[in-house]
């Protein structure tokens, strides 16, 4: 998923340590502070709002229902390709799915008067992101969601959004960012591909919201690493 690409940017462990509680050779139990709690929540109620202003203004909207099993997931991709094949002016928890290995779930699907094989319109990506800027990950992840929505309508995106919490809306071109959007989903693909190297949980800033944070730490300290000697 886009998640995936971006924890990747993040922490090169955080991505093996994945693999390896999705492949069952490492039983990790979750961490989640009360912050990460809160600001999950909050980002939920800052994009149900949003949903209910479209609403309001009297958008239609064809919400996908979200599952977590493959199968589930190809329906729901299925049922996002024939809303948009339909002309829904707005589509809300869209799955975009290539059927190999990326998934995608956007938070809106926006209609535009854009020819595509679609037709005489095409769609283009919106996130609600509670923060009060836009950070680069954000750009990341609507470029993913992006180039998914290109395969499905047969042109590229020619803009995507970001709703922040104060309700601004900033738009960005993607082709101003996909080449470099490339060049890391490339990346992170031949990583993959390849198989990780044997990586350490460095300390970073992600580790604050990272839900393997005490399993590291916890090796941290049995390794007596020198990030805990006090500067």
């Amino acid at each position: 998923s886009a998640s995936d690409l971006i924890n990747h940017l993040e922490c090169p462990h955080l991505t093996q340590l994945d693999i390896e509680v999705a492949l069952g050779s490492l039983d990790l139990t979750e961490t989640r502070s009360d912050t990460t709690e809160l600001v999950a929540r909050k980002g939920d109620e800052h994009e149900r709002e949003y949903l209910a202003e479209l609403r309001s203004g009297g958008c239609e909207i064809v919400e996908i229902e979200a599952h977590r099993s493959l199968e589930g997931t190809r329906q729901a991709a299925t049922q996002t390709i024939e809303a948009m094949r339909a002309g829904a002016e707005v589509i809300y928890q869209g799955v975009l799915f290539d059927g190999v290995r990326w998934r995608g779930h956007s938070d809106f699907l926006r209609r535009v008067e854009r020819p595509s094989a679609l037709g005489s319109f095409s769609y283009e990506v919106a996130d609600t992101k509670l923060a009060r800027r836009v950070k680069p990950y954000f750009l990341l992840q609507l470029c993913f969601y992006s180039e998914l929505v290109e395969a499905i309508q047969g042109v590229a995106p020619e803009w995507m959004h970001v709703v922040l919490g104060t309700r601004d809306t900033q738009t960005f071109r993607v082709a101003e960012f996909a080449a470099y959007y490339r060049s890391v989903k490339h990346g992170f693909e031949s990583i993959l591909d390849a198989s990780l190297s044997t990586t350490y949980p460095e300390p970073v800033e992600h580790c604050a919201l990272c839900r393997w944070e005490d399993h590291c730490v916890a090796q941290r300290e049995g390794d007596d690493h020198l990030s805990l000697v006090s500067s």
